[in-house]
This record gives structure tokens, C-alpha cells and sequence, in this order.
């Protein structure tokens, strides 16, 4: 393995030497696909890294992912050059087929690589398209908005080729180009078409100079290729093949088949001969002959070789010498296709296959063909053809397809040109998954403290390497092969360095991860107390050590987590309508307590959960008819304008606090209305001169998580009132001047209801926007109704509140800004009175609260009048018993109080 490992590295260097020195690039051809690595690269990162990193396979909505294309997540798809990149395995590379395009990808989703995607054809609709398709072949990069960018150098006196269609058949789309030195001009094509276009400009300039060309978009485009001058030497680029075969094979049908491809310059390897597996490094794919014998001395070596070098087999001999499965005649000289979609039937149509009902057949020879079943190395492989009579024999399959991929494919010496072009497909298989021989990367250690003993998970650093094993030691010593193997958590009670290494087929071992790790005592469980008040129950919490701090949620957690939960302030909690209920404590370097959980009941609850309105900042109504992800109402835009109209005479004069000099006060400006058409929708939106803008946004539910649109905590989810994917900013207005923007229903509402808001903030910060609920008979005179709605300190979070109208008439409902600072977001406006669906829900609490026997103890204990410790059938206790204990005090007040 070392000597692997050091043929490698030399082979790493002669090769940054070499790209050094090559010329520029001059092809870029998309219409023969991307390779397998590529494909795998980029599921991995997903994978990997999530759908909002690198790249994920569905623009906006997961529901709609398919296998065909792939959108930048962000703009770290591309490196500091602004080539794009894959990072699975702990491994930045450029995507191969995109190097030397420096890309824009001015944001998410602007950016995306199509591979094997679907070809409209109609031939009536697509008179005027090349071969009647729109798009024209199954594989480009899309360049998905406008001023989308592609850059790329050339030498000047050149050509530059470029094929482009627009992405919408019903609309001219395209592309433009410019340079940085010399001048282009276009000879043949348009550049902003609707159907396919091959176009060609001319590159003229100084001799020898170089220029950098950027190709726009005009709108969202696919381009399938950019060629400059005569493209690239076909020979250089060839594909690298080793024949290996016990002799010269030069009569072998394989061999034969793969020197008559003009694409591939195969030399033969005679295993015979003094051979080694580090002589692959120097090929793009190795070919495996069906003629070396299972019993010849170099099958040994060959199967070293599988791991780390791209491999296609054509010996199912081999597999029983190699203890990796067995090998069986089919019988037939066809093969079932199990997988439609694989690489290796890349660019097969109907005359390659027999259809026999929903079975697609695929005649390989002219005689019986060899197929193998997988012994324990190879489960799980895909097999995308496989014995018409056994499905669980491999015609062919594919093992680590995204890393020096082995393939093993039944080949026969009267080949049909079928199975010729599905050796040639293998053969691009192998060699568009040729990866260096690198280190696994080192494994993740994860820490869960607990009261004196600490538990330890490992874990690879990517879930998408082959066959992981992790390997760790806790004595200091370093970690080998020979180590321990980790297989579950590790639970330690003294202090410790934990010391690990990983490693993956086709890897080398990885550096060593090291962790302290400490041991902690735990604070005791958080204490609930309740006091049960009509409507409303109180919550406080306590706990029996000192010096802790307490944190609460309102969920079924299984783990103590302060990003998800609420710091106790010491004030009662008031709780409104039963719920479950969790909470902990915390104190300096001891770990979490455990999670004390009670569900909390509420006596005589006043539910309010009926819809009786709803404003909703949805696209239809708010958008104003438009397009984008930002709409600015009024007539002043992004800026804000004054209130005051200084165009009309003052209607008085003021004195300025400061200077004591007589001002001028001028009469306001009227307000500024958008009404949605949609008549359905009683709400509108109005100022005088702040800025209002409706935003389109991706709300979430991780609490705490400012990555995203998140609430500000658990307490802030509510079922029945739940934010959308829209907003209303209220944005900045003119300085020293009153907040004027407001959103206000059109109709009023019968009370009693409940006004629940959904209140979001995009700036943060301590200057907190504050906003107020009004009500009004007139639409003239408008009165307060509870508190203030303060918004999130932490940008992007949102809390929602409740406030309660407990009037019988009817009213108008505003929400307004009372001041603070400015992007201020209000998602939803929910008005919820008693109907059905609450007198249902009351009859429900009702019975809780009954059922658990809280108010018949709580009525016991207070007429005690004594003080003393009792469960709950009321019998007294000595102490305080595991679970809920009822404590009265010397005043006859009782508590609950779980142990």
C-alpha cells in the first residue's frame, strides 16, 4: 500500500507539471454527456452537504427532483477561480467536463448541468427546430436568468463555435458575446434564437495575444458546446485503454473491438510479463481479457488492483479465484435490462433493444453468455443487465461508480455490435470515475456528556465512501487497522483522548482525528410547579441546585437543546391552552440535565381556534400582478418619502426643540393604497411614505436556525396559525418622521375573536421593530389591543403572538408599526373566533383538565391548611417520591412538583 501511495503522489506532480504547460483549452462539448463521476459528484454533494450548499437535483421544490439535472445550491458550487466544483469526500475538484469556464452563478439556481434529459419531439409544433426537438439533445448547461455569465480565454484570429437554443419554445432567448482584447464579430447563426442554432463568431487581434471572451445571457438558455479555432487535438484527448491478457492479444474479439474505436488508443499489457497494479496509473480505464486463466499467477495481483484503479472485467473466471462470487452460464445470448437509466446503455435507442411486453432485451452474441452471482464484496452493486432466467446473475454491474469504478460486463467473441457499444460505454464509464489515490478523510467525533460518563460517536466524514470502517483507540496510543473497530457509541467514565482514523475502498487510511474528552457532573432535573388559575395555568420552574439557569419549550423533545428553547426569566409562564411541556437546567460546566417533560393542563381554556379572517402576503393577491421575489408598492419605491407635503401652505408652525427657531408644519400627505383584485381578499395595504414591499421567502421550522426564515423558538409554532412563504416589509421611512404603513382589513370581524400575527424581522439587532394591533368601529378612531409585538433580536427569525378583542361588536383589525427599527416582516394576520371547531376543542381541555385530577387535589390539599408533602390520592408522604409529589405550604397554598 505505501509503494501505491508514493507512485501515486509522483504521478499527482508529473501531472501539475504537465497541465502547466498545456495550451489553452479549446473544446467544451456537453453533447456527449457527463461522465459518471461527474454524475455521482454531484449526487454526493447533496448527499453530503444538504440541498442549500453545493447542489441539489430540483430548482424550488424537492417534490419535483429528478435524476436529469442539477441546480447550483449557492454560489460555493464554484471556487475562488469560478470553476465549478464538487466537494463530497472531503475532496474540492473541478467538475472535468466544466474546467476552464470561469461561471457567473450570480446566485442559487442560476447555473445548472443537464445530463440525459428528456427531448420533446413534435414534429407539427417544432417545424422550424432542428429534428423537430425542443430541447435538441439530452445533455447542456442551462444558464437559468438573465446576465448569466461564462467566461473563457482563447487565442485571438480564431473562431469561436457555440450551439444555443432558448429555454422556452415560445420565446427568443439567447446569448451575447464580447471580449477583452481584439473585436468579435458574428459570421453565421443568431445567437438569440428560440430553437437549436449553431452559431460562429471571428476573434481578430494583435498575433499571440489572449482574450478573455464572456458569453451572456439574454435570458434563461441552454448551451450545448463552445469550440474555439479547430477545438482540441482528438488524438491528445483520446481515452488511454490497457488490453490485460496473458499473451499479445492481438486475435482477441475484445481487443479487436476497442482498436477499431477511433476514440481510444489501447495498448496491450501481457499480465504474463513482470506486472504490477501501479502500471494502471497511467490509463484512463484497464481492460480485464476474458483469455487469462483463473489459475495464472497474475489473477492475484489483478485483484489488488480492483480497488484503486477504473477496471472493466470481461472474466467471469476470475470471480471464484478471487473469492468474490461465481460464475454461470445464462443459457441465452441475450441479457434482461434492469436499469434503463444506466450510463452504460448511454445512447441506445429502439433499434438496440428487443421490447418483450415491459421487458427491454438486449442481444449481446451469438452464443450463451456468462453471467455471475455476487459474493459479499459486490452486493448491493447495481446491475443494470442481468440473466434473462436467474434476475439475481450480473450480465453486468457496477461497483463504486463514482470512484475507480470496477464494472464487470459478459463479453463473447462473436460480440453482436450491440455488446461492442456496451463495452465502449464501460470503458466511459471506468474512465469518467478515475479518481486519485488519496487519504480517507478523517473521521467526525461527536460528544454527549453525561452525569460522569461521556458517550462518543464516530463517524465518517462523508456518507457516500465505499465500504467505511472506522478505527479508534482511547489510551493515546495511535489508531492502525489493527485497532478496534467502532461500531456503536462509546461510553467512557474517566477522562480521556479519543483517537481515530477511517477508511474506504479505493482510499488510503486517513489522518488521525483526536478529541479531549472530559468528564462532568449534571445539575438535578428541573422542577414544573403549576398553579391552576381560571383560563390560564402558571408555570414556574425550580431546580435543586444552585446557580443553574432554567431553559423550557413546548414540544416532546427527547434531548435538551438551548437553540430550540426559552431561558426562564424567573416570572410565571402563562399558559393559555394545554400543551406539552419540557424543561432543564443548566449550570456552568456541567452538562444538561435530563428532560423533565409534563403535559399542562388548563382550567376552563378559552379557545379561539375558528378562522373568522386571514390575511395572507400569498403571490396571487400581493405580487401585484408582476413577477420576482420583491414587489415595492407605492410610488416612492425603495426610498422613502416625507409625510409632510411642503407643495401646500402650512397649516401652522412649531418650534424646534434645539435651536428655538419657529418651523413651518405642513398639512400630510393622503395615503397611498394597494387593494388586491381578487375580490375574495378583505385586506390592504397603505402609507404615507414608508416603504412597503411584499417579499417571496422560504419559511422553515428549525427554531432558532437564522439560517433561514425560522421561528424564534418552539413556542412560536402554532398549528392552527402557521407563517407562509411571504411576507409585507414594513421598511424604512423618513427620518424623525412617524411610522405611517399599516395593513388593515377591509371588513370588519365579529368579536370576541383572537388576532394572531405572525411577526418577522430582516434586519435584528436591539433596535427591535414594535408593532400594534388597533381596532376601530370607523376605520377612524382605532384602539390598542394588548401589548406591543416586539420583533426577534436574531435577523430572519419570527415569533408569533396573540392578542385577544373580548368586545360583541364588530371591527375593523390593523396591524401597524409603533416604532423601532426598520424590515419589519408580517407574514400572516389570523382573526380566530369560538366556532365549532374551538367548542369542540374546549370540550376536549375541559375533560383533560378533569381527568387528570388536578383541581379536586388542588381543592383537597388547600383545605389541609397544614403543610406536609402528598401524592396524588392525597396521602401523606415523608419525602418528596419519584414523579409528581403535591407540596402545601404553610399558608394551605399547594403546588405540584415533579421529582
Amino acid at each position: 500500500m505505501k509503494k501505491i501511495f508514493t507512485l501515486v503522489m509522483m504521478a499527482m506532480m508529473l501531472s501539475a507539471t504537465g497541465a502547466n504547460a498545456q495550451s489553452l483549452r479549446k473544446t467544451w462539448d456537453f453533447r456527449t454527456g457527463f461522465s459518471q463521476q461527474t454524475v455521482n459528484a454531484l449526487k454526493g454533494d447533496q448527499e453530503e452537504f444538504g440541498a442549500d450548499k453545493y447542489w441539489r437535483n430540483y430548482e424550488s421544490d424537492s417534490n419535483k427532483a429528478d435524476e436529469q439535472h442539477y441546480w447550483n445550491a449557492s454560489k460555493d458550487a464554484k471556487n475562488g477561480d469560478g470553476f465549478a466544483c464538487t466537494h463530497n469526500g472531503g475532496m474540492e475538484k473541478v467538475i472535468p467536463e466544466l474546467e476552464g469556464l470561469v461561471l457567473g452563478m450570480s446566485n442559487a439556481k442560476k447555473f445548472v448541468i443537464t445530463y440525459n434529459g428528456a427531448m420533446k419531439t413534435d414534429a407539427e409544433k417544432y417545424a422550424d427546430a432542428p429534428e423537430n426537438r425542443c430541447p435538441y439533445g439530452p445533455s447542456y448547461v442551462w444558464l437559468n436568468g438573465k446576465n448569466e455569465t461564462i467566461k473563457f480565454k482563447a487565442e485571438v484570429n480564431q473562431t469561436i463555435k457555440i450551439g444555443v437554443e432558448s429555454h422556452k419554445d415560445t420565446e427568443a432567448r439567447g446569448i451575447s458575446l464580447s471580449t477583452s482584447t481584439g473585436t468579435l464579430e458574428l459570421t453565421q447563426g443568431n445567437p438569440v434564437p428560440i430553437f437549436y442554432t449553431e452559431c460562429e463568431w471571428m476573434l481578430t487581434g494583435d498575433d499571440g495575444a489572449v482574450a478573455e471572451v464572456t458569453l451572456k445571457s439574454t435570458n434563461g438558455c441552454h448551451i450545448y458546446y463552445i469550440i474555439v479555432g479547430e477545438g482540441d487535438d482528438l488524438n491528445a484527448n483520446k481515452t488511454k485503454v490497457a488490453y490485460l491478457t496473458a499473451g499479445d492479444g492481438a486475435s482477441e474479439t475484445a481487443y479487436q473491438a476497442l482498436a477499431a474505436d477511433e476514440m481510444l488508443n489501447v495498448t496491450v499489457l501481457d499480465v504474463n510479463a513482470a506486472f504490477t497494479p501501479e502500471m494502471l496509473a497511467d490509463y484512463d480505464a484497464s481492460v480485464i481479457s476474458p483469455a487469462i486463466a483463473p489459475d495464472n499467477a497474475a489473477v492475484s495481483t489483478l485483484k489488488q488492483a480492483v480497488a484503486f484503479y477504473p477496471i472493466v472485467n470481461l472474466n467471469a473466471g476470475l470471480y471464484a479465484a478471487w473469492g468474490y462470487g461465481e460464475a454461470s452460464t445464462t443459457g441465452l445470448p441475450i441479457a434482461l435490462v434492469n436499469d434503463l437509466k444506466s450510463q452504460l446503455l448511454y445512447g441506445f435507442g429502439e433499434g438496440d433493444y428487443t421490447v418483450d411486453g415491459e421487458n427491454y432485451i438486449v442481444e449481446m452474441s451469438g452464443s450463451d453468455l456468462m453471467a455471475v452471482h455476487l459474493g459479499d464484496y459486490f452486493a448491493g452493486d447495481q446491475m443494470p443487465l442481468v440473466d434473462g432466467n436467474d434476475p439475481t446473475a450480473a450480465v453486468a454491474h457496477v461497483h463504486n461508480p463514482y470512484h475507480n469504478a470496477y464494472i464487470y460486463l459478459a463479453f463473447a467473441d462473436d460480440a453482436t455490435e450491440v455488446g461492442k457499444k456496451l463495452l465502449v460505454n464501460a470503458i466511459d464509464m471506468a474512465k469518467g470515475s478515475k479518481s486519485e489515490i488519496t487519504q480517507s478523510p478523517a473521521p467526525k467525533i461527536a460528544l454527549e456528556y453525561k452525569h460522569q460518563n461521556t458517550n462518543i460517536t464516530l463517524s465518517m466524514a462523508s456518507s457516500t465512501l465505499p465500504r467505511p470502517h472506522i478505527y479508534y483507540t482511547i489510551d493515546g496510543s495511535i489508531p492502525t487497522e489493527q485497532s478496534q473497530e467502532y461500531t456503536d457509541v462509546i461510553n467512557v467514565w474517566n477522562p480521556c483522548t479519543v483517537k481515530a482514523v477511517a477508511i474506504a475502498e479505493g482510499y488510503l487510511l486517513s489522518e488521525v482525528a483526536e478529541t479531549y474528552v472530559d468528564i462532568f457532573s449534571q445539575p438535578d432535573m428541573a422542577a414544573i410547579n403549576c398553579e391552576y388559575q381560571d383560563g390560564k395555568t402558571l408555570v414556574s420552574l425550580t431546580c435543586g441546585t444552585p446557580d443553574v439557569d432554567l431553559w423550557y419549550s413546548f414540544n416532546k423533545a427527547e434531548a435538551a437543546d438551548t437553540t430550540k428553547s426559552m431561558k426562564y426569566t424567573g416570572e410565571p409562564i402563562v399558559i393559555a391552552l394545554p400543551t406539552d411541556f419540557t424543561a432543564f437546567s443548566v449550570a456552568g460546566k456541567q452538562v444538561f440535565s435530563e428532560l423533565a417533560q409534563q403535559r399542562i393542563v388548563v382550567k376552563n381554556a378559552k379557545v379561539r381556534q375558528d378562522q373568522l379572517g386571514l390575511f395572507d402576503a400569498n403571490a396571487a393577491d400581493w405580487q401585484k400582478g408582476g413577477s420576482g421575489s420583491t414587489i415595492y408598492f407605492f410610488s416612492w419605491g425603495k426610498n422613502a418619502r416625507s409625510i409632510y407635503d411642503t407643495a401646500q401652505e402650512p397649516i401652522g408652525v412649531d418650534v424646534d426643540p434645539e435651536t428655538g427657531d419657529e418651523v413651518p408644519v405642513y398639512p400630510e400627505m393622503e395615503y397611498e393604497y394597494y387593494v388586491p383584485e381578487n375580490s375574495e381578499n378583505y385586506w390592504e395595504v397603505k402609507s404615507k411614505g414608508q416603504v412597503m414591499i411584499w417579499q417571496n421567502l422560504s419559511v422553515g421550522t428549525d427554531p432558532g436556525n437564522d439560517a433561514g426564515y425560522n421561528p424564534e423558538t418552539t413556542g412560536d409554532i402554532l398549528s392552527y396559525a402557521k407563517a407562509t412563504n411571504h411576507d409585507i416589509q414594513f421598511g424604512g421611512k423618513t427620518s424623525g418622521e412617524p411610522c405611517t404603513g399599516a395593513i388593515q382589513s377591509l371588513k370588519k370581524f365579529q368579536g370576541p375573536f383572537d388576532i394572531v400575527t405572525v411577526v418577522g424581522t430582516a434586519a435584528g439587532g436591539d433596535n427591535q421593530g414594535r408593532m400594534q394591533v388597533e381596532v376601530s368601529k370607523d376605520s377612524l378612531e382605532w384602539t390598542k389591543v394588548g401589548d406591543e409585538m416586539l420583533t426577534s433580536k436574531v435577523k430572519r427569525l419570527w415569533k408569533t403572538y396573540t392578542r385577544s378583542y373580548d368586545e360583541a361588536d364588530e371591527v375593523y383589525v390593523r396591524v401597524i408599526q409603533a416604532g423601532g427599527g426598520s424590515s419589519v416582516q408580517i407574514y400572516n394576520i389570523y382573526i380566530l373566533n369560538e366556532g365549532e371547531n374551538s367548542t369542540i376543542l374546549k370540550q376536549q381541555y375541559d375533560e383533560e383538565f378533569a381527568n387528570s385530577g388536578v383541581d379536586g387535589i388542588t381543592d383537597v390539599m388547600a383545605a389541609k391548611a397544614a403543610t406536609g408533602i402528598y401524592n396524588l390520592n392525597g396521602m401523606r408522604l415523608t419525602q418528596m417520591q419519584r414523579g409528581l409529589n403535591i407540596v402545601v405550604g404553610p399558608d394551605g397554598k399547594s403546588k405540584k412538583v415533579l421529582k
